[in-house]
């Protein structure tokens, strides 16, 4: 058993640094956002173990996503599991929230579990990420139901 928890920790060790380098550098590309990154960050309290929510508002455009996405590709290495999902509005409309959720659980290395309804989707998602350190990020949601139903209340 201590061999196994030997080549565990050695996994872990690479796959972080792989996660690591599979970051685009948003920050080197576009002047001004690395304190914006910066500040987002300082609001998750990553050392807390509680639940945190952040909404990014403001007018189309303006590089919501690209935040998002920069600060994603910066601190994905310190969770468990983690998945972004883009474009909500666009996809619920196009395809319902429980597609979404089936990508959320396969982004979390829950890939294959079928949902039924949205409903059991929630439940599933709930059980799934319960006592977990995940960072999801749901981007463009337009209604607050939308949300609820792909990461809970």
């Amino acid at each position: 058993m201590h061999e196994a928890n030997f080549i565990r920790s050695i996994v872990q060790r690479i796959y972080s640094k792989l996660k690591e380098k599979r970051s685009n550098d948003i920050e080197d590309d576009l002047v001004g956002i690395s304190s914006r990154v910066e500040e987002v960050i300082s609001y998750l309290d990553l050392e807390s173990t509680d639940v945190h929510f952040i909404g990014i508002c403001e007018k189309s455009g303006m590089g919501k996503t690209t935040l998002a996405r920069a600060v994603f590709d910066k601190i994905l290495n310190q969770f468990e599991a983690c998945s972004f999902l883009e474009n909500v509005r666009e996809e619920s409309k196009a395809h319902g929230l429980k597609t979404l959720q089936e990508r959320l659980l396969c982004d979390i290395g829950k890939g294959g579990l079928r949902v039924e309804d949205e409903h059991k989707g929630m439940q599933v998602i709930s059980d799934i990420l319960r006592n977990k350190k995940v960072l999801i990020v749901v981007d463009d949601v337009s209604e607050r139901s939308q949300l609820e139903k792909l990461v809970g209340k």
